[in-house]
């Protein structure tokens, strides 16, 4: 994933297709792992979570890959787990990606 970045993470967005059971969803991803840790148990509240989310739920819940947090894969008018609005840069993305 860090190479589609560029080489380095970020949180620019990017249009995605996501494909579940044969149907595709237009998406938006960013490039920033973020609000967890590998090193602790996920889902369970824990301080010092990536880039700079401090105390909170850890959202990393695959563990042993080296990658401290998740990425955020949206969906049209889905909502941030940080604000619980929606976000226009995402958004934009989701349009993109549905080809609008």
């Amino acid at each position: 994933m860090k190479e589609v970045w560029g080489g380095n993470w970020n949180w620019a967005r990017r249009a995605v297709i996501v494909e579940t059971d044969g149907r595709k969803i237009a998406a938006s991803i960013s490039g920033m792992p973020h609000a967890g840790l590998d090193s602790k148990p996920a889902n369970v509240t824990v301080s010092g979570r990536s880039e700079g989310y401090g105390k909170g739920v850890n959202l990393d819940t695959i563990k042993g890959n080296g990658q401290d947090g998740h990425f955020d894969v949206h969906f049209l008018n889905s909502r941030t787990h940080g604000t619980n609005r929606v976000n226009a840069a995402h958004q934009q993305m989701v349009k993109v990606a549905a080809g609008k």
